[in-house]
């Protein structure tokens, strides 16, 4: 429970009012008609919803618990360009392809600040806070509009909602798109609740949420390009749905709707250039803003850069906007031209693709128990059987050529192209597995094997569970990175078909049966337990059944399955000097307000009011002339060493060491004895 104590005043008031909200609205539109009678349906006095409400609000504290307080190295380069007029975070990232949503929020609230003299660590506060309430409303959203969509009873759509928004608040790769300033939070949670509304505009014949779900899904879409895919195929289907619907002119009515839903999505880019350009007005940035206008519509096209850089190895050559213009314009080009014709085909075809799916949808059933044997054995060989390493710093298979990133390339120790695959999608289903507490996916396995035993079809969470399956497999054979960070996407989909399927089971009987309300919130707090350790991101999260090599130090080219370090560490460091400091009054002589951390990977800590200690700078070095008195700490996370940043390792003890579950994550050395060592920061 220490992360209730670590919660500042700002993130205090923030989780007050995602509470407050969250009841005007439940009681809006779920108890406002009829009130006695849906109070009785839900059972507001029995211990279960008492404790599963606990339960969910423990999850939204630990959501929000330090999350204006640290910046993870990515963080703070948005920070930094966002507050330089030169950039503002568009030649660094819009230029790329990238944040084209979020820019429209955050540049306006830099500036503002920064208008009243606002310190870089109150901005950065502020933007973080912002960035989560977001990311927390789109996640209700989420919860809505499925709660709308299932056919349940009143008490069990109410139970899926608590129970679906507690693992989603919990669930690490939310945390590390709802804690950290990315492009992942409005691509991740944007493009499933696009889904949603589509989905529900289909069920409830309203097709106005079509073009709601449109319009969010190209907000997504601009901010990473695993969402622009997802973008691609709601135009698709909206199309096909539409000219399906109408009767006199089927399949020109296909035609006409996928591309107005392409008109949309180009013209919500057009506006968010509009509106970017007024927030940057008065700044050089304007001008770098107005020289990638023609990748306007990019959206619609960037899903198709990565199997061109890591398929066919154009590598980083798409970074630049001039080069990459024509590769957009021809994209779009065929996709204005080919993606009309495929809605057509569609509707032409329809009463033979609507028989097909009718005779595979006997066989729906068997997609959740199938698909989650196949996630479990694939994720265990891979975590039992596969060992990863980054190149060049462990050299590789000569072979094996294509897959860069930032100058590293991820492989397994393999001899030729085919082991190499195979290892990859070991990998990548270790890495999926390794991203899903355990207390869900036990629960997800004994409701499998209760659909194998009575199979229980759910069309639409059949097809995006056998999605979100095979996408690990894909990615892998495309060199594509498979981290838990860029597998977010399929993990969200696949968590959230297991609470719907958990629920669907088992809620019929736990309703009806006495203490047997205790397994959901049992399944909760198990999972607040087994996830808070990780806290503050989450990032490096592991189930307990899995523990990695070398926990208690760095190997270099060495990675794991989770997420080696991203500057988050230094909270933890900053926090564990303070307290070590407070109870002895000074350290090695210095007294607690004279000391300050050095973060080497640049992560970024904001100390809460009353902290002694402090951050004294962070980044690399070059030569010398680093600090090296008694009053300097050093903070190192194993990143720097697995990602091949440094060359060495201290070969001193260090004072501190930052651990997650006993794995160590950091290392931290005080400036003295590293000089007396004689150690050098050697950078790679």
């Amino acid at each position: 429970m220490q992360f209730v104590t670590e919660i500042n005043f700002a993130e205090t008031a923030m989780a007050t009012f995602v509470v407050v909200a969250v009841a005007f609205v439940v009681n809006r539109l779920f108890f406002k008609t009829n009130h006695a009678s849906n109070v009785q349906l839900v059972g507001w006095k029995t211990p279960g919803v008492l404790l599963a409400g606990i339960f969910v609000v423990l999850a939204l504290l630990l959501s929000v618990s330090e999350v204006t307080q640290f910046m993870t190295l990515d963080e703070a380069a948005f920070g930094e360009v966002l507050r330089n007029p030169l950039d503002r975070n568009i030649a660094s990232n819009w230029a790329q392809g990238a944040s084209h949503t979020a820019n429209l929020i955050w540049i306006p609230i830099t500036r503002g600040l920064q208008l009243i003299s606002a310190t870089p660590a109150t901005i950065d506060s502020v933007l973080k806070g912002v960035h989560w309430l977001l990311g927390i409303g789109l996640i209700l959203g989420i919860v809505g509009n499925l709660t709308i969509l299932l056919p349940w009873p009143f008490r069990m759509r109410f139970w899926f909602a608590m129970a679906l928004t507690g693992v989603l608040f919990l669930l690490p790769v939310d945390n590390v798109a709802l804690k950290t300033l990315n492009y992942d939070l409005i691509s991740l949670f944007g493009s499933t609740l696009a889904i949603l509304l589509v989905t529900r505009g289909y069920v409830e014949t309203e097709t106005r949420l079509f073009w709601v779900g449109l319009g969010i899904a190209a907000l997504a879409a601009q901010e990473k390009l695993n969402a622009s895919l997802v973008l691609l195929v709601l135009c698709l289907v909206v199309g096909a749905l539409e000219g399906a619907a109408c009767r006199l002119h089927p399949v020109r009515t296909a035609v006409w709707s996928t591309l107005k839903a392409m008109t949309l999505a180009l013209v919500v880019s057009l506006v968010s250039f509009g509106l970017a350009a007024i927030s940057l007005i008065g700044d050089p940035a304007l001008n770098v803003l107005i020289k990638t206008l023609p990748l306007f519509m990019e959206l619609l096209t960037v899903w198709i850069y990565a199997p061109l850089r890591f398929i066919f190895g154009i590598g980083n050559a798409l970074a630049d906007p001039a080069v990459r213009s024509w590769y957009a314009w021809v994209a779009a080009a065929l996709t204005f031209a080919l993606l009309p014709l495929v809605a057509a085909c569609v509707v032409a075809a329809r009463s033979r693709l609507v028989a097909i799916l009718e005779h595979l949808t006997r066989f729906s059933g068997f997609v959740f128990p199938t698909g989650l044997v196949f996630l479990a054995v694939t994720g265990i060989a891979g975590l039992y059987l596969v060992t990863p390493f980054f190149a060049p710093m462990v050299p590789l298979d000569a072979a094996m050529t294509i897959g860069v990133m930032n100058g590293v390339q991820l492989h397994f120790g393999t001899h030729g192209a085919a082991a190499h695959r195979l290892a990859a999608v070991g990998f990548a289903y270790g890495v999926f597995i390794a991203a899903l507490p355990t207390a869900l996916l036990a629960a997800a396995c004994v409701t499998a094997m209760r659909l194998a035993w009575r199979p229980h079809p759910a069309p639409f969470f059949d097809v995006m569970f056998a999605i979100a399956v095979v996408t690990p497999g894909l990615l892998a054979l495309m060199n594509t990175p498979t981290f838990n960070r860029y597998l977010n996407l399929p993990i969200l989909w696949t968590v959230i078909v297991m609470v719907v399927r958990i629920v669907d089971v088992w809620m019929p009987q736990l309703i009806s049966r006495k203490w047997a309300w205790l397994a959901l919130p049992a399944m909760m707090l198990l999972m607040i337990v087994e996830v808070s350790p990780f806290r503050p991101l989450y990032a490096a999260f592991r189930p307990i059944t899995v523990d990695y090599p070398e926990p208690d130090a760095p190997a270099l080219g060495h990675l794991n399955f989770s997420w080696t370090g991203w500057g988050e560490e230094t909270i933890l460091a900053g926090k564990l000097i303070d307290e070590e400091c407070r109870d002895k009054g000074a350290l090695a002589g210095v007294d607690c307000a004279k000391i300050g951390i050095w973060s080497v990977y640049n992560g970024r800590w904001h100390p809460r009011f009353g902290s002694k200690v402090h951050q004294s700078g962070g980044g690399p070095f070059t030569g010398d002339g680093w600090p090296a008195g008694p009053g300097t700490y050093y903070v190192m996370n194993r990143q720097l060493i697995a990602g091949g940043l440094l060359a060495g390792f201290p070969a001193i003890a260090p004072d501190f060491v930052v651990r997650y579950r006993g794995f160590a994550m950091a290392w931290v050395f005080r400036g003295d004895r590293l000089k007396d060592a004689g150690y050098q920061f050697v950078w790679q």
